[in-house]
């Protein structure tokens, strides 16, 4: 399992930089990390600055319910232009979109079914705003930042269409704060949301993303969190959705000190690829830890042996109620 869901996602990001650096003018998602016999997830970490921010609450009762309340979300990710990247980035933005909204059609389930009721699932793009680079940039985070006129664009075709949007960091050599905080005015809308990707966070271990996988602790994530019920509080919105990925021990650390927030809905994705057992796994020990409130589960087109089906998800004991394809 640890070949196919740690090094092997790590390999597949080697050989994105391979592709990617033969397209000019695109964006390379990392540099070139060492071969996979040298790749560690066990580097000695670094302390860092603690932030710390109480999470606010409401005093009166939300008035409107969580998202998940509706039934599952199920997301396109990507980057713009880049195939390999993601699904999303295989269309325009307006194929994307209806490429979303084409796989959330799978996982509804009309009241004719025998269900109590029907679900109706959310379709949802999932951009990856700020990616992972061999090289530190002019401001030291390893990062390169979308446009936000791209991340614009995005945002109103999620307003036509009525879908939802998770805007995700990479995080690198960066607060994940600073990264969310950038993007607060997309924020502000009921239907906008963030993900946070531990693999690229390795500023404790000094090394550049994709040479080690990283880590994110929950002194990083709680300011994060309690940044967006602020948000959801002070434009009463319904509750942020959080996604977390996760495909190795070590990607989140002491989440079970996370206290849960009544205003984010917090997601652990199941990040790793592979074969069915395999993922399966995965998805017990991370998706379905105590610190993850809501399971989510990430398919990859070109990677699992094979994709699950919507059904066969949706068959599961717990299935997942954020589902994310690649």
């Amino acid at each position: 399992m640890r070949r196919n869901i740690g090094f092997g996602l790590l390999l597949a990001s080697a050989l994105l930089v391979l592709v990617v650096a033969a397209l000019p003018g695109t964006t390379s998602a990392l540099g070139a990390p060492a071969p996979p016999s040298f790749i560690t997830d066990n580097a000695t970490p670094m302390n860092l600055p603690v932030t710390s921010l109480e999470v606010t609450r409401r005093s009166l009762p939300l008035r409107t319910p969580s998202y998940f309340a509706q039934g599952p979300v199920v997301s396109l990710y990507g980057h713009p232009g880049i195939c390999f990247m993601g699904e999303l980035g295989c269309h325009d933005t307006a194929g994307a979109v209806a490429r979303a909204q084409q796989l959330a059609a799978q996982y509804d389930v009309p009241m004719a079914s025998g269900y109590s009721m029907p679900r109706y699932a959310i379709p949802a793009l999932h951009l990856i705003v700020d990616v992972a680079q061999p090289q530190p940039q002019s401001d030291g985070s390893y990062l390169l930042r979308t446009p936000i006129e791209t991340v614009r664009e995005h945002v109103e075709a999620a307003r036509a269409a009525g879908i939802l949007l998770f805007l995700d960091l990479q995080v690198g050599w960066t607060d994940p704060l600073s990264g969310v905080e950038r993007l607060e005015a997309f924020l502000r809308e009921p239907f906008v949301h963030v993900a946070l990707d531990p693999e690229f966070a390795t500023q404790r271990y000094r090394r550049a993303p994709g040479s080690v996988i990283g880590t994110l602790d929950v002194t990083q994530i709680r300011p994060v969190q309690a940044y967006l019920a602020r948000i959801a509080v002070a434009h009463d919105l319904p509750p942020k959705i959080l996604v977390l990925h996760q495909f190795t021990p070590k990607m989140l650390v002491d989440l079970d000190a996370l206290e849960a927030s009544p205003d984010v809905d917090v997601v652990v994705d199941m990040d790793g690829f592979g074969g069915k057992p395999e993922k399966l796994g995965g998805y017990n020990r991370y998706a379905r830890a105590a610190y993850s409130e809501y399971a989510g589960f990430k398919l990859f087109f070109h990677w699992d042996t094979p994709v699950f089906t919507a059904s066969e998800l949706m068959a599961l004991e717990s299935p997942p109620r954020y589902i994310v394809y690649q």
